[in-house]
Formats: structure tokens, C-alpha cells, sequence
């Protein structure tokens, strides 16, 4: 009788929901009809919403993820975070599924994921690695190939801002956390790029130097071969 009762009551607001104050109709045969159609799919709908909306601030996905880690008996397991990273990542586009795909196998299964980002700590040489979902917005805002996102502790000068914005405006020094962080298509291009950027803010090269030497090792790396700066840090740590 309750859920009778409360079924009843759906029906009840999903007609009035449906019923516009101006052009509230007459109550024929046929439009009582096409009203309890539409009551029963509106309270269908809410039906589906309680089964299937994110509870607690989780995607679907992830909840898909953790229902997938359960064991055969049903009682819950601890989560999975390489699975939940793969339901997380099956729908991205193309070039930010493969960046992921890379950083796990390199770095194991992120520390924390959501629909958008796959995130590591203290993962190798980086202070923080980040897979966007979705690439920058360009000057035109169409979207690049930046999915990739590597941050390095670094307390970078005040006066050397300028310098590094005019080297590749990438890159992007936090001085209130002493970070300095890269975003491009791969790990090599961020490794080059914060080589270079270091060599400028201790004065070995400037803007116009450090963009040469960028082209001349892209080039490098179009032909097959690689520079030591694409490898790996090539500094100490500045904090």
C-alpha cells in the first residue's frame, strides 16, 4: 500500500510538472492518456536517477570501477586503481588515453583519479604527474595536444618570468608553492623543456638560445635520434 501510495504520488507531480499554467488542457479521454504515459516515463526516469546517479561526488565510471573490484561473493573489496583508471580512460580521446596508458605502465596506477585527470606524487624525478582528459585551449581556443602535465619543485627567480615566458609559454612557475610545472604531448618534451628552462634561470642561455636548441632537438627526435635533455632531469632539485 505504501509504495502505492508513493508511486501514486509520483504520478501526481510528474502531471503537474507537465501541465504548463497557461495551456492547461481539458481532461479529454485522449490527452488522460497521453498524461499517464508520461507520468509513468517521468517516474521511470526518477526510478533510473536513484539507481544510477553519482552518489557522494564519484562518477559513474568510478563507481563502475569498484563494482567491478568486488569479489565473486558480492562482499566489497578494496578499490583497483589501474581498473578504475581503465573505465576512467576507455572514453577519452585517442592521444590522452595512449598518454595515460604510457604514464601507467611507466609509473604504476595514478594516486588519485576522476573523470578528467589521472594524478601521481612523487613519481620518479616529478613532484606531481597529471593526464588531462582534454588538451589546453590555444589562442584561437581550439585544443591541443598538451595532455600531458609534469611538475618539478623549483623556486624560480621573480626576475626570470619574463624570460622563461618568452622561451616557451608553457611553462608556469609558482612561487607561492615553489613549483614550476610543463604541459605538453609527452614526458621527453617536458624533460627538454625544463632543462631548458633551468639553463636560462642560472643564466647559461637565454629565451632566443634555449628556443634554438629546442628546434635542433626536436629535429634530432624526428629523425630517430634523441638528446640527453629529452631523458631525464639534467639539474638538481631547487627548492
Amino acid at each position: 500500500m505504501r509504495q502505492t501510495k508513493e508511486l501514486k504520488e509520483i504520478f501526481v507531480a510528474a502531471e503537474i510538472t507537465l501541465d504548463y499554467p497557461r495551456e492547461r488542457a481539458r481532461v479529454t479521454s485522449s490527452g488522460y492518456t497521453f498524461r499517464i504515459a508520461a507520468s509513468a516515463l517521468f517516474a521511470l526516469g526518477l526510478m533510473a536517477f536513484g539507481l544510477f546517479a553519482p552518489a557522494g561526488g564519484r562518477s559513474v565510471p568510478f563507481m563502475t570501477a569498484q563494482a567491478w573490484a568486488q569479489n565473486a561473493e558480492g562482499a566489497p573489496a578494496a578499490p583497483n586503481p589501474q581498473l578504475s583508471a581503465q573505465v576512467i580512460t576507455q572514453y577519452w580521446p585517442k592521444l590522452s588515453k595512449k598518454a595515460a596508458a604510457l604514464m601507467i605502465a611507466k609509473y604504476g596506477p595514478p594516486g588519485y583519479l576522476d573523470d578528467d585527470r589521472l594524478i601521481w606524487c612523487d613519481n620518479g624525478p616529478w613532484k606531481r604527474t597529471i593526464v588531462h582528459r582534454e588538451g589546453n585551449r590555444g589562442r584561437f581556443m581550439t585544443r591541443s595536444a598538451a595532455f600531458l602535465e609534469q611538475v618539478v619543485s623549483y623556486h624560480v627567480p621573480l626576475g626570470k618570468f619574463t624570460e622563461l615566458e618568452r622561451f616557451d609559454p608553457r611553462l608556469a612557475p609558482n612561487r607561492s608553492l615553489a613549483e614550476l610545472s610543463m604541459r605538453s604531448e609527452s614526458e621527453q618534451t617536458n624533460f627538454l623543456v625544463l632543462n631548458l628552462a633551468d639553463e636560462i634561470i642560472v643564466g647559461l642561455k637565454n629565451a632566443k638560445e634555449a628556443r634554438r636548441f629546442y628546434a635542433q632537438a626536436s629535429e634530432m627526435s624526428k629523425s630517430g635520434r634523441s638528446s640527453p635533455y629529452t631523458k631525464t632531469l639534467r639539474y638538481q632539485m631547487k627548492e
